[in-house]
């Protein structure tokens, strides 16, 4: 009984002494008498810190830690200033090995990033030991798990600065994260992030990111399961998975941007009719393949969708497919009317919609001998005041030959097909053409503003050629094809009418009352020509 009455009293006095000395190095020890050995530690790792403003500390329930006015610089450190820190710890956390940040926050910070030339003075580790070391993180390197259930930074600025001088500045940066967490197997974090962009040179952007993302060091997998941005009009978010990110490496996931007022954007070159920019699609790559699905592209009012792939795997492989709404070249025609075309001049309003297709083609050129196929279809193309309608393109590729299976619309309320194939080894081409039904009015409307000529007018043609410059394509052609005109009509001259009225002023008879029509029937034309070499 008097040991049990002894060992009370021993823990009560042990409470009380510690209750003592506890309050003793709360109230009785100033941290602000420790600022020069801070900062002495600081310079003995090449860090420049300086606490001007006065250091605070509490230690239940939680360790808490509040300092003013604090600069930091250094060699390799960004150039460090802010008005106000503090951050809060979980003691018992401590315990099974986490530092559980309860609280982050920095306020009125000013971070300087400038950029140096580098030097490189490391060893020479091959490229084995790098992905060695990669594949196989050190467990001891990370004694603690992190954990941040908050972290707040206010109204701060951040600025970097290249090389060159030319400098990139956040200002009224407000950041906030959550669940940030870094251990020995998973690195996560939830962030929003708000501030103004200003780049030498063009005007200031609002800016805003939001994002979740988890890595894990042991599986080398990534997340990133939301992303969103807003930079000036301009909107960015989509979502990606990494799986085997130092061997073997695959992602997948989707992207959207859209901006509906391009000629806003502190650019120059932008054209004044560029107005809308939308492009979403999925995608997923990896070392043997590119895939592209449910593109959804818009210009203005063109819009593109459809499917590509390129695949690395032996012989590489691309397969392209989509399907558009209507294009417009340089042209400011939206009508056929006869009186439109008569007043139609080149301007290139919507130049930069044809440019639009161009990366299309691009992919052709890694193809390094493989197989390759575009197929496109197009509601409609409206090219220098000429509209074709629902134009077919199908494109094939297959070491030095190059096909066109088929290039076929609707033009001048008529047809067209064409077809080719290419050796591009001995630069020798065979194609065959045809154009079917197409009105003649139309046609002599848009060469010459003229339409005193009605019919219908076909022509085949088959030919080869050979060369590489346009030049060369065009001498060398040689061919045979046919042309038929039919309903043809001469208007606003009626040669009958006019024979029959000279025949009466000769003959002294009255011309007759019938009524003439004011044009003239002509008999339909056949003919086949050919083209031989000069």
């Amino acid at each position: 009984m008097k040991l049990l009455r002894s060992l009370i009293w021993l823990i009560g006095i042990s409470i009380v002494g510690a209750f003592i000395a506890g309050t003793f190095f709360i109230y009785g020890m100033d941290p602000n008498d420790y600022k020069p050995q801070i900062s002495r530690l600081a310079k003995e790792n090449q860090i420049n810190l300086v606490i001007d403003g006065d250091l605070s500390w509490s230690f239940f329930p939680t360790l808490a830690v509040t300092t003013s006015d604090v600069s930091i610089s250094g060699k390799g450190v960004p150039n460090i200033t802010f008005d106000e820190a503090s951050f809060s710890l979980d003691w018992l956390a401590i315990l099974g090995k986490t530092l559980r940040l309860k609280a982050i926050t920095v306020v009125n910070a000013n971070i300087v990033i400038t950029e140096t030339k580098a030097q490189d003075n490391s060893p020479d580790f091959s490229q084995s030991e790098t992905k060695e070391k990669l594949n196989n993180p050190d467990p001891s390197s990370i004694p603690f798990e992190l954990d941040i259930a908050s972290l707040n930074i206010k109204r701060s600025k951040v600025t970097i600065t290249d090389t060159d001088q030319k400098s990139i500045e956040f200002d009224d940066v407000n950041l906030t994260g959550k669940d940030i967490n870094l251990d020995d197997d998973i690195l996560s974090a939830v962030v929003d992030f708000s501030g103004v962009l200003k780049v030498e040179g063009i005007p200031s952007l609002p800016a805003q990111v939001n994002l979740e993302a988890k890595y894990d060091i042991n599986k080398h997998y990534m997340e990133l399961k939301t992303f969103k941005s807003d930079i000036g009009l301009t909107q960015l978010q989509g979502n990606l998975v990494v799986d085997s990110l130092f061997n073997a490496p695959t992602a997948e996931g989707s992207i959207s941007v859209i901006n509906n007022n391009l000629v806003k954007l502190p650019f120059e070159g932008i054209p004044e009719e560029l107005k809308k920019l939308s492009i979403q699609m999925s995608f997923s790559v990896s070392e043997t393949s590119i895939t592209m699905s449910n593109i959804v592209s818009i210009l203005n009012d063109f819009t593109l969708t459809g499917d590509a792939s390129l695949t690395f795997e032996d012989q590489r492989e691309l397969n392209i497919k989509l399907t558009g709404s209507d294009l417009i070249f340089p042209t400011g025609a939206s009508k056929n009317d006869e009186a439109q075309i008569k007043n139609t001049k080149n301007d290139e309003t919507y130049q930069n919609q044809a440019v639009f297709l161009a990366p299309i083609f691009a992919p052709f050129s890694h193809l390094q001998g493989g197989k390759g196929h575009i197929e496109i279809n197009l509601g409609s193309l409206n090219y220098d005041q000429i509209l074709v309608k629902n134009i077919h393109f199908n494109l094939f590729s297959n070491k030095e030959i190059i096909q066109l299976a088929d290039l076929s619309g609707e033009i001048f309320n008529g047809a067209f097909k064409f077809s080719s194939r290419i050796n591009t080894d001995d630069s020798s081409i065979r194609f065959t053409s045809n154009i079917s039904n197409l009105d003649i009015k139309k046609i002599l409307m848009f060469l010459s503003d003229s339409s005193e000529m009605d019919g219908i007018l076909s022509v085949d043609f088959n030919g080869v050629s050979q060369g590489i410059t346009q030049d060369e394509v065009l001498d060398n052609i040689v061919g045979t094809g046919n042309i038929t005109a039919k309903n043809l009509r001469l208007n606003k001259l009626n040669f009958e009418k006019s024979y029959c009225e000279m025949a009466a002023i000769i003959e002294k008879r009255s011309f007759s009352e019938y009524v003439w029509p004011n044009y003239t029937k002509v008999n339909n034309l056949e003919s086949e020509f050919s083209i031989e070499e000069q």
